[in-house]
């Protein structure tokens, strides 16, 4: 798959967002990253430039049109880097083979986010750890406004759900929520202006260094 003109104007927003703030929050929660990463859903690479502590990167992003921007960004990267043009159902990888792995903006277009997470536990390292930057579900209209128009949005955004919410989604997948950080983007459409900076690891794993709990 291929959506070329949502690849470009998503470059685009992220040059807003990131420069109204999101970028530092998404280079602060990445620097995060130890050993051997892998980033689910890399789309054009905004990432690649933070990993710094880390052996290996491993960007999978199944649009071709996201990968094509993706690999110019792999220059940046100042650690090895590996693009992937897959899904993670569809990649083979070696089970627990990750010590850490990133989810930033695309828990909402997954088309099964269970399914996604389950992949996400069978790729994680013992003492592994996720890393989540996402916008998130909100509450009272703002919902509300998510759910109407959710149907229509995910036609135009390649497939976001704006009304999903991946913190909920990693608890009901055995996962439990060491450092969250509610955040809100103004500079966006208002239903997806919610978001999160977040640690996971499996429940009963001890925790990142410097993490607090939710």
């Amino acid at each position: 798959m291929a959506h070329p003109v949502f690849a470009a104007w998503h470059d685009r927003s992220m040059d807003q967002l990131d420069a109204a703030g999101l970028g530092e929050r998404r280079e602060r929660l990445v620097a995060r990253a130890r050993g051997r990463v892998l980033e689910i859903g890399a789309g054009t690479g905004r990432n690649l430039p933070f990993y710094r502590h880390v052996a290996e990167v491993v960007a999978l992003e199944p649009d071709a049109a996201m990968t094509k921007r993706l690999q110019l960004r792999v220059e940046q990267a100042s650690v090895p880097v590996t693009v992937v043009q897959s899904t993670i159902a569809q990649a083979r990888l070696a089970p627990h083979s990750f010590d850490t792995i990133v989810c930033s903006l695309v828990l909402c277009s997954v088309e099964d986010v269970d399914a996604t997470l389950r992949h996400v536990d069978d790729l994680l390292a013992d003492g592994g750890h996720v890393l989540a930057l996402e916008h998130v579900r909100g509450t009272g209209w703002r919902a509300r406004m998510q759910d109407a128009s959710t149907p229509v949005w995910r036609h135009v955004a390649a497939g976001c759900r704006a009304n999903r919410d991946p913190i909920d989604a990693l608890r009901r997948n055995g996962f439990a929520i060491t450092d969250c950080d509610r955040f809100m983007m103004n500079r966006t459409f208002p239903i997806v202006a919610p978001h999160i900076s977040a640690v996971a690891v499996r429940k009963g794993t001890r925790q990142l260094q410097g993490d607090t709990n939710e």
